[in-house]
């Protein structure tokens, strides 16, 4: 009997062992596992999510220097910028100021003059050219800026395993569009 019990006892130990051995084996999976099913994603997320309110930012600044501007299309002679310039230029500095993986060229940014027109039988206001006369008791005008972006993501991953998947494999495209009140509505023809 006290042979049996003294097998049974080696017998014990040696399963417990074995078990802590297969946890020291399954650890680099379960850390291999979070990473790339959780973290990862996560990550990526936050990145793309970060970039993209970049692009919003880029926008709201621009229509805001925009709406400011003294003049539309011509930059003044004390080297105040006109609202394309300025809205330009803004959206340039967020851009090189902001975080990288963002693409920005000059034709993703379009300044357009917004007219709301005050009373009904005028009809609204909505073009990228300058204004050939300005009626200021007919229209209530705003300056509206468009920003397209291409959002890079944090690690693009093969397309060939995942096919085309924006923001996995591929940049996300964001537009942000942005209306600011025209402080000095005269220059909206110069």
């Amino acid at each position: 009997m006290g042979r049996n019990l003294q097998s049974i006892r080696f017998f014990k130990g040696t399963f417990d062992r074995s078990r802590a051995g297969n946890s020291l084996v399954e650890l680099p999976a379960a850390i291999w596992f979070f990473f790339m099913v959780l973290l990862f994603p996560l990550a990526d997320l936050a990145t793309v999510t970060l970039r993209a309110t970049t692009v919003y930012v880029a926008a709201k600044h621009a229509a805001r220097a925009a709406g400011r501007a003294r003049t539309f299309l011509v930059n003044r002679d004390n080297g105040e910028l006109s609202a394309v310039n300025a809205a330009q230029r803004e959206v340039f500095l967020v851009k090189t100021k902001g975080p990288s993986g963002l693409e920005i060229s000059p034709t993703d940014v379009v300044i357009s003059i917004i007219g709301v027109p005050v009373k009904k039988s005028l009809p609204p206001i909505k073009q990228q050219e300058k204004l050939e006369s300005i009626k200021n008791g007919d229209y209530i005008f705003q300056i509206e800026v468009r920003v397209t972006g291409q959002v890079q993501p944090l690690v693009p991953l093969n397309s060939s395993v995942f096919g085309n998947v924006p923001g996995l494999t591929a940049p996300v495209p964001i537009t942000a569009s942005f209306r600011e009140f025209c402080e000095h509505p005269g220059g909206l023809s110069t």
